[in-house]
């Protein structure tokens, strides 16, 4: 079976969601409240935790191995497009 190209999106948008749900629920956030957008492979490598190569060696069969400063980079880049689209919005807004 073979996934077609929006599928694919849904299925990587799943991964997402569980992993941004994974950092919020055992992750410590000592000083500050949890960021729900944030992955765990993104806040490992912002965080430079321990876990960081652990989680880049479960993704070895990726092509580039340094999965969770690219996790880190996605985060940044979906963080960015809602203030931009926010922003874009705001101009309508009383």
């Amino acid at each position: 079976m073979r996934c077609s190209g929006s599928m694919f999106k849904r299925l990587i948008a799943m991964g997402d969601a569980a992993s941004q749900l994974l950092q919020v629920t055992v992750c410590p956030h000592r000083d500050r409240p949890p960021n729900a957008n944030e992955s765990l492979s993104g806040r490992s490598h912002r965080e430079s935790w321990w876990t960081e190569p652990v989680i880049d060696a479960l993704f070895f069969w990726q092509r580039n191995p340094e999965h969770c400063e690219r996790a880190y980079w996605k985060d940044v880049e979906r963080a960015e497009n809602t203030v931009r689209e926010a922003k874009g919005k705001k101009v309508g807004r009383h």
